[in-house]
């Protein structure tokens, strides 16, 4: 299995997640084109309503999930973006989400969490940010609900 999705897999994605993400522009950069030699052209994905591509990447997890397991909730662990592209979505699609944040998180990207409803999440805070994983495995042994933790975890992420 490649470690990257075909074509077919990113169109695909592009179709579930339309709606949650939003359309971004294409801006040229003649700046970088002088350095490079070439066109560069660069997506303005902190124009998304969460401030980064997180979103994409949260909304087609999301909707990647059985029905079932979706309606059981999701947790996400993060140091802000990611913790709050999935609170996003979750709060579109009316599920619950537990995000996990270490304590060294800065305010504002908490503050960016807790703006949304708090019907749909639950804001944990573990002491370090080595710690937030073990700390939400502990929190969820008692749970029906799902960690989400992002692709580049390795071995931690679910094989979608």
């Amino acid at each position: 299995m490649s470690a990257h999705p075909g074509l077919a897999a990113v169109v695909e994605a592009r179709s579930r997640i339309r709606g949650l993400a939003g359309v971004t522009p294409l801006i040229e950069s003649p700046a970088l084109a002088a350095v490079l030699g070439a066109p560069v052209w660069l997506k303005a994905e902190c124009l998304q309503e969460t401030g980064s591509f997180k979103v994409r990447g949260a909304a087609n997890a999301l909707l990647s999930l059985p029905k079932d397991r979706r309606a059981a909730g999701v947790v996400a662990v993060s140091s802000g973006n990611h913790g709050r592209a999935v609170a996003h979505v979750a709060r579109a699609l009316g599920v619950a989400a537990t995000i996990c944040l270490s304590s060294r998180v800065p305010r504002f990207k908490v503050e960016a969490i807790e703006v949304l409803p708090e019907t749909t999440w639950d804001l944990l805070a573990a002491a370090a940010q080595e710690g937030p994983l073990a700390f939400t495995r502990r929190q969820l042994s008692s749970s029906s609900r799902r960690l989400r933790t992002p692709r580049y975890c390795g071995s931690l992420a679910p094989k979608w």
